[in-house]
């Protein structure tokens, strides 16, 4: 049996600069691990199966209801296994607290993690090379879990470059009880960026400070469709936030504090509205 933690993500910077030949779009992004996360553990087993453990059902009601052949890791296992010319099967449980179609990544961190664990599992014992082959053809966000961590994500987000670990302590994620595909999240968008907004990024030199500058190019047009989004956004910026933006293509808030006191108040407040809230920090 092998078991490891399966860690969500935030994007500090999201830049879309265009589309490409392949239908998907040109992004730069800062992708950035935080302290929260799924449980995974496999066992070998005759047959390939993958079980699910929901903690709050309404928060997965979609998922609830996915077929065990549509899900990520499924398709994972099943891809090593062709890949590898492997008999072998596993039985697959993972322990949900990441929110489904939040733009935290839990799928992608999902497959990620299975890939590293069932390479242990299976004795593949796979170079981080061979691992990166598998969990591109899985997700554009998937190579980046291989890594962890602060990075930065370029082509389709696959392009993966390891970058100086960022600390912020002080992060409060809100998730209304709404779900956003990537591909909807992006075949709404009204505008592409340019590099300025990067280079801006970029020149911070108080990585302190670096939440004033968090930006994500989605946000707008995602307001513009869902405007309970752009509520929640306001409400932390006009009341305390040092900043507050979508994460990757939404439909969860992440905002970040300088003070307990004033985190605290707004974790109760949506708490208290029925959103999804949950204080975090960056991993460590």
């Amino acid at each position: 049996m092998v078991q490891d933690k399966s860690y969500a993500k935030i994007n500090l910077f999201l830049e879309v600069l265009g589309t490409r030949r392949d239908d998907y779009h040109q992004i730069r992004t800062i992708y950035q691990e935080i302290d929260i996360c799924d449980e995974i553990t496999i066992s070998l087993d005759e047959v390939l199966t993958v079980e699910m453990d929901y903690p709050r059902s309404d928060l997965w009601n979609d998922l609830a209801t996915l077929q065990m052949q549509d899900n990520i890791v499924y398709k994972t296992a099943q891809l090593m296994q062709k890949e590898y010319n492997l008999a072998d099967g596993a039985r697959i449980l993972i322990k949900k607290n990441i929110p489904s179609a939040a733009g935290l990544g839990g799928g992608s961190s999902n497959a990620a993690t299975a890939i590293k664990l069932l390479s242990t599992l299976w004795k593949q014992n796979l170079s981080y090379d061979r691992m990166y082959r598998t969990a591109v053809q899985l997700g554009s966000d998937v190579p980046y879990f291989l890594l962890g961590g602060t990075a930065l994500g370029e082509g389709r987000g696959e392009k993966v470059t390891k970058l100086t670990d960022v600390d912020l302590r002080k992060i409060l994620l809100i998730k209304p009880n709404i779900d956003i595909s990537s591909s909807k999240a992006y075949s709404i968008l009204k505008e592409y960026g340019d590099n300025q907004g990067w280079i801006n990024f970029c020149n911070v030199s108080d990585r302190r400070e670096l939440p004033v500058h968090c930006f994500n190019r989605l946000e707008k047009s995602i307001c513009d469709n869902y405007p309970e989004i752009k509520k929640i956004i306001d409400h932390c910026n006009n009341n305390g936030a040092v900043n507050s933006i979508l994460s990757g293509s939404g439909s969860t808030v992440v905002s970040f504090y300088n003070e307990d006191e004033i985190i605290d108040e707004h974790y109760r407040y949506f708490n208290d509205l029925g959103y999804w809230a949950c204080k975090t920090s960056t991993k460590h």
